[in-house]
């Protein structure tokens, strides 16, 4: 009997796990492969498709489908760096700079982190000031008890007990003040004393490529341009502390800009990185390459814009994407190109090169 019982809670466990993966599982652009044939598939909007899904009920029945005094929706915002960029094996729930959505819903608890496309959902119940959260696929028979309070949009979370992710769903969702993503009267008009907190809005910068003048012609190149048939003839390192550039070259970047290695995050707190080029060249270009969660940007050459897009979408090579943009048909002299970060949702965008031909 006990065997069974066991082999019972293995089986959900397992279930669980699957539901964990599926649903954590970024919902974003697929590009197609370094040849770039085929088309992508329509990618499902991080947050958007995170409310079209519901909890299962491992450990407790779902609760009643009625409104709580919590509900709505809210934000956290940490102006620190994220600790990763690309994050396949990291603890679920850890804090990490950057912006971090929750909605109450009903009985069902929604969270979001855009920066890297991670996300959940479990079930809550309210009764006064305890907050009740169970259900959740990364720790199916873990509960979680807080207490709550909520004053004109602020909502605190304080952990009584949750061991889930080895306490770092308390640590998270206990991190600060959460606030309303709504004015605190809940009235559609905002009125002027009221903004909108960080982290709410839905940026949708427009992505549609411009036109180059007729002097100047741009191509894409899908993938790691390095593995191309006609490769850049000079490559400079985006982090050029780490690799010195040559003379001729120049490497600039906004305070707040991540160095990565060889790489240079473009990110909230460092909008642009740029590369001045004083030596003869007949093209000049710029290497995109990191994860399926990075952002969008734009490109300017000479001031300007000559690519703007999300730089995922430009190609892929086994488990890293993006793509190269080269820009050419200028007149000899000194010229510059710049990276400049478009916020979308609030994913980073990576930078690992320029190139010379």
């Amino acid at each position: 009997m006990a065997i069974d019982s066991v082999g019972a809670r293995l089986g959900w466990a397992s279930l669980a796990l699957a539901a964990a993966v599926a649903l954590t599982e970024p919902s974003l652009p697929i590009p197609s492969d370094v040849t770039n044939q085929g088309a992508a598939p329509t990618p499902t909007p991080l947050w958007s498709g995170l409310l079209q899904l519901t909890p299962v009920p491992n450990d407790l029945p779902l609760p009643a489908d009625d409104r709580t005094p919590i509900d709505g929706t809210f934000a956290v915002h940490d102006p620190s760096p994220p600790q990763w960029w690309s994050c396949l094996r990291c603890a679920d729930y850890r804090p990490s700079g950057g912006t971090w959505r929750l909605r109450f819903d009903r009985g069902v608890l929604r969270i979001l982190y855009p920066v890297t496309g991670w996300r959940n959902l479990a079930s809550f119940e309210v009764a006064g000031e305890t907050l009740q959260v169970f259900n959740d696929p990364i720790c199916p028979w873990d509960r979680g008890t807080y207490r709550w309070h909520l004053t004109e949009g602020r909502l605190d979370l304080e952990a009584v007990e949750d061991s889930c992710s080895f306490g770092l769903r308390a640590e998270n969702l206990s991190r600060g003040t959460w606030s309303s993503c709504a004015p605190p009267d809940n009235r559609a008009a905002v009125s002027d004393a009221w903004e909108m907190p960080p982290g709410c809005e839905q940026n949708n910068p427009g992505l549609s490529t411009p036109s180059p003048s007729n002097e100047l012609s741009v191509s894409i190149h899908p993938g790691d341009v390095r593995r191309s048939a006609v490769p850049p003839q000079l490559l400079v390192a985006a982090n050029s502390e780490n690799l010195i550039p040559s003379d001729g070259l120049e490497i600039s970047r906004s305070e707040g800009v991540v160095p990565y290695g060889l790489n240079l995050i473009l990110w909230e707190g460092g909008p642009w990185a740029e590369a001045t080029v004083d030596i003869p060249a007949d093209a000049i270009g710029v290497q995109f390459w990191g994860p399926a969660t990075m952002g969008a940007g734009r490109v300017m050459f000479d001031g300007q814009e000559i690519w703007r897009g999300r730089a995922a979408d430009l190609g892929s090579s086994l488990v890293q994407y993006g793509g190269y943009v080269e820009v050419s048909g200028f007149a000899p002299g000194r010229h510059r190109i710049r990276v400049e970060h478009l916020d979308l949702e609030g994913r980073p965008l990576t930078i690992l090169f320029f190139g010379v031909r």
